[in-house]
């Protein structure tokens, strides 16, 4: 499934929540409606720490898998 929220497919380097980041600020970006990137690592903890329905999108990002994600509700009505 594509996302069509943001059409920008690929992220700058500091947008992505690496594992030495903290997910609080991708929590509230998520809340805004904004389109977060994560590793590995970070998505399962994002994922329970939100609480809501998310939609992921797997990304091989320079050699990497990163994942892209967005709120259900938004991409829904999209």
């Amino acid at each position: 499934m594509t996302l069509k929220l943001n059409e920008k497919k690929y992220p700058r380097d500091d947008e992505i929540v690496w594992h030495d980041d903290s997910v609080n600020a991708a929590i509230s970006k998520l809340i805004k409606g904004e389109d977060v990137w994560v590793c590995s690592r970070k998505l399962s903890l994002l994922i329970k720490r939100y609480g809501k329905e998310v939609v992921v999108e797997p990304l091989i990002w320079r050699r990497k898998v990163i994942f892209r994600v967005a709120n259900a509700d938004l991409a829904r009505k999209s």
